[in-house]
């Protein structure tokens, strides 16, 4: 998902900082997460646990959020990948696109 790292020299971190964050960043690209992965990853760093799970809503061809009940949800804005077009919603609706069609819609408050 990273590509590369850019230094700041704002920062004002040593050499050797840097070169561990560019390893860091070149350890990623050679075994990159899933997209589902990497949201599911950082939400259990901030939350400590996975993010919950919107079985009942569903993504409508255009892009908006529905479900049963409330009013369809316009997305903030796309992430593009290389299975499909994920969304961010407003009140924290992610949907974020399967190698299988569709996709897996999660709350992440």
């Amino acid at each position: 998902m990273r590509n590369s790292v850019t230094k700041n020299n704002a920062l004002d971190f040593t050499n050797d900082e840097w070169n561990q964050t560019n390893d860091a960043v070149n350890k990623d690209r050679e075994n990159p997460l899933q997209i589902q992965d990497f949201f599911k990853q950082k939400y259990n760093m901030s939350a400590g646990c996975d993010p919950w799970p919107m079985k009942d809503s569903k993504i409508s061809l255009d892009g908006k959020f529905v479900s049963e009940g409330d009013d369809d949800l316009e997305p903030y804005f796309l992430i593009n990948t290389d299975d499909g077009v994920g969304y961010i919603y407003p009140y924290a609706f992610v949907a974020l696109p399967t190698k299988s069609g569709g996709h897996h819609i999660m709350r992440m408050d």
